[in-house]
């Protein structure tokens, strides 16, 4: 009757060792910097998942990296990890730090492959792993001698086809979806921005125009900002807003008097019935608002939009 690890080993020998050791090679040395190291282990692991044709799961979970049912696969890959004479070479098993080493099991497994050619993998149970390990001064090692072994694939290892064509660039894909990734969220934050936020990031510049034109006008521009930041008053912004947007006697009258993108004709902020809003917004006080901010502010504010006229 064949014990587990033989059974384990036959049923992992099946696996499509090809597309494991070909992704190993296209992905070639991008990840041996030390700030990409890890992804390395990671791109591996879920190639093996891959080549398991569904029967193993990538998990990588504390000290273990694959399931199969119950059983816990650890993986090590390194570019030369077997000898001359097909034991293993030193095997990084675990970094470590301080006086107090421990190396307790956390899988049944032991997967160790070559990322370079010759492409080998061979199987070790927990005990021949436990048994060839050393305690080092950072790390914990294991090196496994061939009897010990049972090779996943054969002794001469998997040969690659010629000319398979090279993958696009790892790196730029990963960071390709960290930014789309990252523009997911920034578009969210956009939409579910309140009314308040929105405005509030065009007060500080309502500020700076608004302290040259008119002190009057500067100070309701900080009691506005003050009620929106404290209160959320719509109330008071709007009055702020009405009065800067309609045009003023005197000097100011032309910094102050709303300006349309040609070809729109010029409108003022009113209470009268709504008008079209322009497709290209408005700008006002230099500020520029977009056709959906102008909508946000007549439903919320209750101001509508109408032509200018001599009267106004």
């Amino acid at each position: 009757m064949k014990d587990n690890f033989t059974i384990i080993a036959e049923q992992m020998s099946c696996w499509n060792w090809q597309t494991f050791f070909q992704s190993a090679c296209n992905l070639g040395g991008q990840f041996n910097d030390r700030t990409w190291r890890f992804l390395k282990a990671e791109v591996l692991g879920i190639a093996l998942e891959a080549a398991s044709n569904g029967e193993a799961e990538y998990v990588d979970a504390p000290g273990y990296d694959l399931f199969i049912k119950d059983v816990k696969i650890e993986i090590k890959t390194q570019e030369k990890a077997f000898t001359k004479k097909l034991d293993t070479a030193s095997i990084r098993m675990k970094n470590t730090m301080g006086e107090n080493q421990s190396f307790e099991k956390t899988f049944d497994y032991l997967v160790v492959a070559n990322s370079e050619p010759p492409y080998l993998a061979a199987l070790a149970p927990w005990t021949e792993v436990y048994d060839g390990h050393k305690m080092t001064g950072d790390a914990v090692t294991s090196k496994i001698e061939k009897r010990g072994l049972k090779f996943l694939t054969s002794e001469s290892g998997v040969v690659l086809p010629h000319g398979f064509p090279s993958s696009v660039s790892l790196k730029k894909y990963v960071r390709g979806g960290i930014r789309n990734w990252v523009d997911e969220i920034k578009t969210e934050v956009e939409r579910t921005l309140t009314l308040a936020e929105q405005l509030l990031r065009k007060i500080p510049s309502f500020k700076r125009r608004m302290k040259k034109a008119d002190p009057k006008l500067y100070e309701d521009c900080v009691q506005a900002e003050t009620n929106l930041i404290e209160e959320f008053s719509m109330e008071h912004f709007s009055q702020f807003m009405h009065r800067v947007s309609l045009p003023i006697n005197g000097d100011n009258e032309k910094m102050l008097t709303p300006i349309v993108r040609p070809p729109a004709p010029t409108l003022n902020w009113t209470h009268d019935a709504a008008e079209e809003i322009p497709n290209q917004g408005v700008t006002v006080n230099g500020e520029d608002f977009t056709k959906d901010e102008v909508e946000i502010l007549i439903r919320v504010s209750q101001w509508r939009f109408a032509p200018h006229s001599e009267s106004d």
